[in-house]
């Protein structure tokens, strides 16, 4: 362990010291609510010391670890500095993809319907796997449900984005490891901050400048627009000289203003386009049938044709140069998609939309048998005349326009800034002045009207030694995501991960099986469907990150075709299953086998079972074992009571009750108790006693014609001398003449 001060420590994960240190001077605490938390300073050496991932430090309640490994600067000859950054349990909650792992699944792309509790309770679920620990679900306020979709979030963001869907803050209570979710976290009576005195400055920052603006020019979306709509005047504002918008209603001009009667600098104009808002019908399917046809690849599919009895259409109606598409509603299997759409008017159906497939993936053609349209479903068409359908959608349009656009405005005008505080470090060193976060200030300054504001601290930045601290005062949350933004990708997105995951595979030398492959080819050229109690998807694998590596346990494979696919799978990785390997496996044609193959079975059921098998009732239990080659009957209190053994070319039969034995081999069956014993063998009966030491035997009787005469030889003793009293029947000795009492 490396010594340069005593008032901190630093330990390794294994909770073994590896250095101890004075706090530097630039030793900084920082917290931002819902963004970062961590805590970092410098300090030099003489020689190079690796500082790694899970090192940590224990400061005011909260350990706090290194998430990337610490390089040191060179700045000479045996002159290294290191500025580890030491970072809050929270902020390795990045580093783990927040699952749905319920009902046996563990989909990284997912989308529920539920309380805001529930939520949290997945990402606690899901921090608990990984890290080992108990956190919990503490207080909840919002009480709606919403309708949530995630993909591959990591649980920091996953939490974030669930705080924003509420319009709520998440914050963490370390005591109680608990995760909150709250309109406004703010806490404590308000302290007073003035300006001069707690405070050294107050800087302003407007965190929506970008979008700021005190005049709007909003335009909806392209959708559905009338080939004569609004000629444009010379005054009129125009978004595109190509293509037509949606526009705000005549009657309110062209923009919106923040405030009435603007001028001069007080303008600040903005644009803005609102795509998802254009002149709509919503529909609903009356009638469908169906036609299977074979597309130009020999594929077999079926094509859905329907009506709308509410609707009156013609092929005039359709725009110039576009085709006709339709988007299906929130209440079909077909939520969200949309389709091109052939319109036909004859004399056997009468008007009716064709839905044309969409044949992207050979694979899976869709509307098909599963995802299909159902009457009554809500659907939009769009690229057509809809003025020729009815007057009032595009007036309908327009308002909903306006009303999206002065919310926005609104919005915009909303007191979002935040006030960074600089504190005086005398007052901080003198009367303790430490904040944390949500605690309630009132800010005083000659800078807000009225000469005060009521907020509440947001974020800070702690000094211990300078006492230079800096707090974030303001009301509004920042939701930020701690992961980078990602470009869009292309339309063979999943192609290309199929192919850089082989890729990746060989360049780890971790050879895969071609039936692996395709089974995983298959499933990343589908989609997962999760609507309501339905989930449809293709591959199930399940497992867990163990020492830094994924470790897969179990898995369900709706790839499976053929009758030896291995359909399901438990105790192994999917190779392993495919193998044989795993514990557990389940195949197409119903053959598989538990017990990693000790017990299996065929396709036509018939079993086969390996090593020692015991059938157990109260105590009483019969052992089959393989390894002694014997069938054990034992009683409750452990008594062989039956043995039946067996080894090449021998059998044996042992059997034991109320005192008495019997053994049988193919060459002898011996009968015994505590009196005496038979022994049977080829050419020899004999009946004996026991002397009194229970031991020794007394030949009583015995035939045996195996002698060295090849005679038969006849041994009878203790024979009554006198015929009294016997049976009849019964053999006596007289004189040593054998009689049969008559």
């Amino acid at each position: 362990m490396i010594t340069i001060g005593n008032d901190l420590t630093i330990y390794n994960a294994w909770g073994e010291p590896k250095m101890q240190l004075d706090i530097p001077n630039d030793f900084k605490q920082a917290n931002e609510l819902m963004s970062e938390h961590y805590v970092q300073f410098s300090f030099p050496l003489t020689i190079k010391y690796d500082f790694v991932r899970a090192d940590y430090i224990d400061y005011k309640g909260i350990r706090y670890a290194i998430r990337t490994d610490c390089q040191p600067t060179e700045n000479g000859f045996q002159n290294y500095r290191y500025e580890p950054k030491f970072e809050a349990p929270e902020m390795f909650w990045q580093d783990f993809i927040c699952w749905y792992i319920y009902q046996g699944l563990k989909e990284a792309e997912w989308t529920l319907m539920e309380h805001a509790g529930t939520f949290l309770q997945i990402g606690c679920d899901n921090i608990n796997a990984y890290t080992g620990e108990t956190w919990t679900v503490g207080i909840v306020e919002p009480t709606d449900m919403q309708n949530l979709t995630f993909s591959s979030q990591n649980v920091f963001d996953f939490l974030t984005d669930v705080a924003e869907a509420f319009n709520c803050e998440w914050y963490l209570d370390y005591e109680a490891k608990t995760i909150n979710l709250v309109y406004s976290y703010s806490k404590g009576e308000p302290m007073e901050l003035r300006r001069e005195i707690e405070l050294i400055d107050i800087k302003r920052s407007n965190e929506n400048i970008d979008e700021y603006c005190t005049r709007m020019y909003a335009f909806g979306g392209t959708r559905n627009i009338p080939s004569n709509y609004r000629s444009t005047g010379s005054t009129e504002v125009v978004d595109a000289i190509v293509q037509k918008r949606l526009r705000l209603p005549i009657s309110n001009g062209d923009y919106i203003d923040a405030f009435p009667n603007m001028t001069g600098n007080k303008i600040i104009e903005k644009v803005f386009t609102f795509d998802n808002i254009y002149p709509k019908r919503t529909g609903t399917i009356t009638s469908l049938r169906t036609e299977t046809v074979k597309n130009d690849d020999g594929i077999e599919m079926t094509v859905f044709y329907f009506k709308d009895s509410g609707l009156n259409f013609s092929e005039d109606y359709k725009l110039p140069g576009l085709t006709l598409h339709l988007q299906f509603g929130e209440n079909s299997f077909l939520s969200g998609r949309y389709f091109e759409l052939e319109f036909h008017d004859t004399e056997e159906y009468g008007q009716e939309f064709e839905i044309i497939n969409n044949q992207d993936n050979p694979d899976l053609i869709i509307p098909n048998d599963l995802l299909c349209p159902r009457v009554g479903d809500f659907y939009v068409l769009y690229n057509f005349n809809i003025s020729l359908v009815g007057d009032q959608y595009v007036g309908e349009a327009e308002e909903e326009l306006l009303t999206e656009a002065q919310a926005k405005m609104a919005s915009l005008q909303e007191e979002n800034a935040t006030y960074t505080c600089m504190a005086n470090p005398i007052r901080v060193g003198a009367y303790g002045l430490d904040m944390g976060l949500g605690q309630s200030v009132k800010l005083k300054s000659l800078i807000f009207n009225g000469g005060e504001k009521v907020s509440r601290i947001r974020g800070f930045t702690k000094y211990p030694v300078t006492r230079n601290d800096e707090y974030l005062v303001g009301e509004k949350p920042r939701y930020s995501r701690r992961k980078a933004l990602e470009a869009k990708v292309d339309s063979n997105k999943k192609e290309a991960d199929v192919n850089y995951l082989e890729a990746m595979r060989a360049s780890n030398n971790n050879t895969r099986s071609i039936k692996g492959m395709n089974y995983l080819r298959t499933a990343l050229q589908n989609e997962t469907v999760i609507d309501k109690g339905l989930l449809l998807t293709t591959l199930i694998r399940l497992g867990a990150v163990i020492g830094g590596e994924w470790v897969e346990k179990a898995g369900i494979n709706g790839a499976a075709v053929n009758p030896d696919d291995v359909i399901a799978y438990f105790g192994g990785s999917l190779d392993d299953a495919i193998a044989a390997l795993a514990s557990i496996i389940f195949r197409m044609d119903g053959s598989g086998h538990l017990a990693k193959g000790n017990i299996s079975w065929n396709a036509l059921g018939e079993l086969l079972t390996r090593g020692k098998f015991e059938s157990n009732k109260d105590g009483d239990r019969i052992i089959i074992d393989p390894d002694t080659r014997s069938i054990k009957l034992l009683n409750n209190e452990g008594t062989v009571i039956g043995y039946w053994s067996f080894s090449y070319d021998y059998c044996k039969i042992n059997m034991t009750g109320n005192g008495s034995n019997l053994d049988i081999t193919p060459a002898y069956m011996i009968m015994r108790n505590n009196t005496g014993k038979v022994d049977i063998s080829p050419g020899m009966i004999e009946i004996s006693t026991f002397e009194s030491d229970g031991q020794t035997e007394k030949t009583n009787f015995s035939i045996n014609y195996m002698n060295e005469t090849n005679t038969l030889k006849v041994i009878a003793k203790w024979l009554p001398t006198s015929a009294a009293n016997l049976e009849v029947g019964q053999i006596w000795n007289d004189n040593g003449v054998l009689k049969i009492v008559q």
